[in-house]
């Protein structure tokens, strides 16, 4: 078990909730009208990876994801979502290969918010990709658990327990989770250039008491710092931004891992225009580890079904990533990304590419209209 990470975590949000944030039980809060909207997220994708080295095969990943869901905000501090989840990938022999509910119940509290259930998650962490793999969203259930945010124009803070899987006993099953720390801070600002510093920690446990798999536990973290240059809000190109990272991971306990400690290097330069993103990285890493959280191209080992396939220690990759959004209407986006790298270590060239519409209508129900 994992009990004093997560008790520590628990203490702290209801920290927070009681000693900032809580009103007393008898409180009338004043204009309070109830509202509650319809809503329909819908996301198609087509994802395909050309990889063909052993620490990274290629697939290709197409369907859809559906989450239509109500939500009722009884006063301006709290609101209830209530739906379901739907993913479908083409030509699957069964209807859905997901089909689960939600339920969110979120405290609002000036630039506070605190979640239970179903959580903000994905890219909204904002984690860098080896800490994150962005293809995630297209495979895994959406993120269940309790979580913090604090966003304002110079604070950024993301606090969140996502529970993976439950214990299962009788089937030797085990439970995994990721407890994690996104947070970026404003350090100072020379004219209009902006210098932050981010902070990024994920603990990730699979373990249980009473079956026969070993348990362990990985830490990752991050220390970077930014750099922002903004250029022209009317023009082509909007701003620059420069950041390094050092990345390091430690596993806990004994497990079948050739590299118990990694580290590396992430440096990226990006170029924020009117039309699209375009990001360069460069990473140099020794032993680095993530358990597929983030891309696996990151990795020293592949890991399939808990296991590892193949190893390379010395990861020396240059990465390119090109982002385009379209907005056909409000509600309506196209997004399409290309991601080449270039293996230094072999002088290789592989890519990744991915389309996707997102459709987000929403609708006012009488009487709350």
């Amino acid at each position: 078990m994992i009990a004093t990470p997560i008790t520590s975590l628990l203490i702290f949000l209801a920290s927070i909730l009681t000693t900032n944030h809580a009103q007393p039980e008898n409180e009338i809060i004043p204009n309070n009208k109830a509202t509650l909207n319809f809503h329909i997220h819908t996301l198609h994708f087509i994802k395909n990876n050309e990889y063909f080295t052993p620490i990274v095969e290629g697939h290709t990943l197409g369907g859809y994801h559906l989450h239509p869901f109500l939500a009722y905000q009884t006063s301006e501090n709290v609101t209830t979502k209530l739906g379901f989840f739907i993913r479908r990938y083409w030509a699957e022999k069964k209807l859905f290969s997901t089909i689960i509910p939600t339920l969110t119940l979120r405290y609002q509290k000036q630039a506070a918010r605190f979640l239970i259930g179903n959580l903000k998650g994905g890219s909204a962490h904002q984690l860098i990709r080896p800490l994150y793999d962005r293809e995630r969203i297209l495979q895994v259930i959406p993120e269940t658990g309790l979580q913090m945010r604090y966003i304002n124009k110079h604070t950024f803070l993301d606090i969140w327990l996502d529970w993976l899987t439950l214990l299962d006993k009788p089937n030797n099953v085990p439970e995994e989770l990721i407890a994690g720390l996104s947070f970026e801070q404003l350090l100072a600002q020379i004219s209009s250039i902006k210098i932050t510093i981010p902070v990024q920690i994920l603990l990730y446990h699979l373990g249980g008491q009473g079956i026969s798999i070993k348990d362990f536990s990985l830490w990752i973290g991050t220390l970077g710092g930014r750099i922002t240059f903004p250029v022209s809000d009317q023009g082509f190109l909007k701003n620059i931004c420069l950041d390094n990272y050092y990345v390091a991971n430690h596993y806990v306990k004994k497990i079948a891992r050739p590299f118990k400690t990694g580290h590396a290097f992430l440096g990226q330069l990006t170029f924020h225009t009117s039309w699209f993103r375009l990001q360069g990285s460069y990473w140099n890493s020794y032993g680095f580890s993530s358990e597929n959280l983030g891309h696996p191209l990151y990795q020293s080992i592949s890991i399939s079904n808990k296991q590892v396939s193949c190893q390379e220690k010395h990861r020396h990759l240059l990465l390119l990533h090109i982002d385009y959004q379209y907005f056909l209407t409000t509600q309506l986006k196209l997004v399409l990304q290309i991601d080449p790298y270039y293996d230094i270590n072999h002088d290789l060239v592989e890519h990744e590419a991915g389309f996707y519409v997102s459709y987000r209508p929403s609708f006012s129900l009488p009487p709350y209209r």
